[in-house]
């Protein structure tokens, strides 16, 4: 393990504009370099140009040369004489001319190219793919080399929805228990790994010119708790981790620190389908980041550019409490008044780069105030939609305005609806509904759904059972469904009713007439009160394996263009008053035997 030591060598830089060293007679005022774990590293040169106002008038040459405008490559380099090292590599992105009554300066911001990734939010979806494969597609757009190691691959989609491409790969990298680092134009992910040895000891009697240290057991959460639903079995997900330090700084574990706090237990919920294996690595970099979270501070000593983020250093002959391994955050280098140094920020804060406050879009992508929520409407009017969109037009009562009636159309989701299909149920005038809106933009709402009160009460009362499910008109035509005896019934107001029971096991229609069919285990049975007729334009047919009988308590008449009866065995005509058998045309009476009375 190396030890950081002082330098007697004069401190010296290098500037490369594409690739060719700035001219010595630039006056540069100072340089900084900062590179931060889940952040672009950027660096920033101040050059003394023109004159100051009052003073003198000179031109500006190096705002007006070709070296410092915005889309030229840079390279810093620092050290001591003529041993120099890369401090940075980037892009010039702003030139920056201040100008005051004792100083003239320009400001050129650098930045690593991977800064293309925050600039256009992206969709995306992969079908179980690691999330590295997608960090590597976005990665390739811009031109920037990407390296991970390796991630897991879910059994569902990588979804990007309208976020950068930069916010996707930390908050993916964070929850897979890795961080990201940029330098010299390419990403790297690597995961927290606390038994890593420390790159370089710094011996606070040696090196060190500052330090601001805090140890801190407020985020020190003891146990973790993750859950979430498996729609297939019906159960909750539960995945738990255990506070563990490892990183070995300070003479307080983790642990100890949270036992005398008393730090109670995370708990986070979602109602995702989240698998087993990504609360696992999730749960893990939680407890990644109390570990680091329990000493956070800065130590700034002589320049150096053999600590990068991302390194474990050692910390020796400080406070007991803050000796031992600590992680790497973050590197800042300053170069001003030929004074070189670097401040090494130890450990990190808890915070998620999830919970930054410009990761999600503007509501309504900014073009109007949002409306986030659902809204309660009144339905108006349900015909004359003046697009022929088959809206709603509704009254909000939330957007209340004495100078307006505050109507407008609205879409209405229907649980399935296509082209000459679906469902068609349009609300009644004056119904509440539900609204949400397309993209929490107040201009396009959808009715939702309707919604049940004291006022607006359903037909049924709900029971404990819950064995009635209806749909009722307005008019009152119905159709119930009754679990409990598995019952189906369809009525119309007037009294037409059709009814299915599978616990009388028969179907029976009644019409207002009294009119009815019944079909059950003995039959079909046909009853009313008045004529029953049977017509065709074809044929009718009638047979049975059995018997038919026909019978009248008047008369039982038959007619027909020809008339044919026939028996197999044997045929029967009587009459017990009188029978007769006449024809106006020929009559035949033929029979092995024919015998008359």
């Amino acid at each position: 393990m190396a030890q950081l030591e002082e330098n007697s060598e004069p401190v010296s830089f290098e500037i490369k504009i594409d690739g060719s060293v700035i001219d010595g007679s630039i006056e540069v005022i100072s340089i900084t370099v900062e590179q931060e774990i889940n952040r672009i590293t950027n660096a920033v040169i101040k050059i003394a140009d023109g004159g100051s106002f009052g003073l003198v008038n000179e031109p500006f040459a190096n705002s007006n040369g070709d070296n410092f405008i915005p889309g030229k490559e840079i390279e810093i380099n620092l050290g001591y004489a003529d041993d120099r090292s890369l401090a940075f590599k980037g892009v010039v992105v702003s030139q920056r001319l201040i100008v005051k009554k004792n100083s003239s300066y320009i400001q050129v911001l650098c930045k690593d190219k991977s800064f293309l990734l925050t600039k256009t939010r992206s969709n995306a979806i992969l079908d179980q793919q690691a999330d590295s494969d997608l960090f590597s597609a976005m990665a390739s757009t811009t031109g920037v080399s990407i390296s991970s190691d390796p991630l897991t691959t879910y059994p569902y989609p990588v979804v990007q929805h309208n976020c950068t491409d930069w916010d996707f790969l930390v908050i993916r990298s964070e929850v897979s228990n890795c961080y990201v680092c940029t330098s010299e134009n390419s990403i790297s992910i690597k995961k927290f790994d606390f038994g890593t040895a420390s790159d370089i000891t710094i011996s606070a009697d040696l090196v060190v010119i500052e330090v601001d240290l805090d140890l801190n057991g407020e985020n020190l959460f003891s146990e973790f708790e993750f859950t979430g639903w498996d729609q297939s079995t019906q159960a909750v997900i539960l995945e738990t981790g255990s506070l563990s330090d490892s990183l070995s700084q300070g003479n307080l574990t983790a642990n100890s620190i949270s036992g005398s706090l008393s730090i109670p237990k995370m708990s986070k919920y979602t109602s995702g389908k989240v698998g087993s294996e990504e609360f696992k690595t999730y749960s893990d970099s939680w407890i990644s980041k109390s570990v680091l979270s329990k000493i956070q501070g800065k130590v700034k000593v002589v320049g150096t550019t053999s600590i990068k983020a991302g390194d474990f250093v050692e910390l020796s002959n400080f406070s007991d409490r803050f000796n031992g391994k600590g992680f790497v955050s973050k590197v800042f280098q300053e170069l001003i008044d030929g004074q070189w140094s670097t401040t090494i920020y130890l450990g990190s804060n808890s915070r998620w780069h999830s919970s930054l406050p410009d990761i999600d879009d503007n509501k309504a992508i900014g073009l109007t105030p949002s409306a986030a929520g659902y809204q309660i409407g009144v339905v108006t009017k349900i015909d004359s939609d003046p697009d022929n969109e088959f809206r709603v037009e509704l009254q909000l009562p939330a957007f209340n305005n004495s100078n307006s009636e505050n109507k407008i159309w609205a879409r209405l989701a229907f649980p399935y609806a296509s082209a000459d299909a679906g469902f068609f149920f349009f609300p009644e005038i004056g119904d509440e509904v539900l609204v949400n809106f397309l993209g929490n933009d107040p201009r396009f709402p959808v009715i939702t759904g309707s919604l049940y009160s004291s006022i607006n009460k359903p037909k049924e009362t709900p029971s404990e059972n819950n064995e009635i499910k209806s749909i009722y008109s307005k008019s009152g035509i119905s159709i119930t469904f009754e679990d409990e005896q598995k019952i189906l019934t369809v009525k119309t107001p007037d009294g037409h009713e059709v009814v299915l029971s599978d616990q009388d096991k028969n179907i029976k229609l009644t019409d207002v007439n009294g009119n009815t069919m019944t079909m059950d285990e003995s039959g079909i049975a046909l009853s009313s009160p008045k004529d029953i007729t049977i017509e065709a334009t074809g044929d009718i047919k009638m047979s049975a394996t059995g018997t038919i009988d026909l019978s009248a308590t008047s008369d039982l008449k038959g007619s027909g263009m020809n008339v044919e009866m026939s028996a197999d065995t044997g045929f029967k005509a009587s009459g017990n008053a009188s029978a007769e058998l006449s024809a106006s045309g020929q009559t035949t009476v033929k029979g092995a035997m024919v015998m008359i009375n």
